[in-house]
């Protein structure tokens, strides 16, 4: 039964986009386009989705009640791996479901500040098949937190590979290549011997953040690994959250 769940809840969530077309959700699909008219082979995608859930701390009983009801939500049918960790001011409850084709990872954190403590779900997803599935899963894990009146912030990060190094000439056509498909405008650009970051602002994508005065939602990044002779490309929005 929870099989069955799970799979209609994808269905039914695909079939209402496919009939009833979310126009941001058309407009953000021209960055995977974007991402797979590169020639690079994509091998991942993280969604990372949080938000704050309470102003006051969580039970560890709480925390797993909150991470049984996101699992879910997202069709997981079978309890992953638990965590649970505490230091001076945090306390966590992880449970990490791992599978060949995507590692998901649910956390309900609760931090102690000065005078107050702060609880958060986290939701990531990586996904290594499947690409098409980054939106929906987007989508998905903003409802589940918004469903709970908790307001999400999402980051979604692109990974693909290119065999051999890139010239800087190559990699400054391939970054102004993207954000132009994207109509973006470029706000900085940095470059180091192994990697070429720029960073601009879209329409294509709703959410933003500031940086200093100017709105970013577009990140991107090419870095050459020697030790496999591989360039790898890091297309994200509204910024790279992942290690590179």
């Amino acid at each position: 039964m929870k099989k069955w769940i799970g799979t209609g809840m994808i269905c039914l969530f695909l079939w209402m986009i496919f009939i009833y077309p979310n126009p941001s959700y058309a407009k953000e699909k021209q960055m995977v386009t974007a991402f797979e008219e590169t020639g690079f082979q994509m091998i991942q995608t993280n969604i990372h989705t949080w938000g704050k859930i309470s102003d006051q701390p969580f039970t560890y009983e709480e925390m797993e009640e909150e991470v049984d009801h996101i699992s879910q939500a997202l069709g997981i049918e079978k309890q992953g791996i638990v965590e649970k960790k505490t230091n001076d001011n945090i306390r966590e409850y992880i449970m990490t479901r791992p599978s060949s084709s995507a590692k998901t990872t649910i956390k309900i954190e609760s931090i102690q500040n000065q005078e107050t403590t702060d609880t958060y779900a986290i939701i990531d997803i990586v996904l290594y098949e499947g690409f098409e599935s980054t939106l929906y899963f987007k989508e998905l894990s903003k409802t589940i937190l918004e469903e709970q009146n908790i307001k999400p912030t999402t980051h979604v990060t692109m990974t693909g590979t290119y065999p051999g190094p890139m010239e800087l000439s190559q990699k400054e056509k391939m970054a102004n290549t993207i954000m132009e498909a994207l109509n973006a405008k470029t706000h900085k650009t940095f470059q180091t011997d192994q990697i070429y970051n720029q960073y601009g602002y879209t329409p294509v994508v709703e959410e933003w953040i500031k940086i200093g005065k100017e709105k970013v939602n577009i990140d991107l990044a090419l870095r050459y690994n020697e030790y496999e002779d591989n360039t790898y490309l890091y297309l994200a929005t509204p910024v790279i959250t992942v290690e590179y």
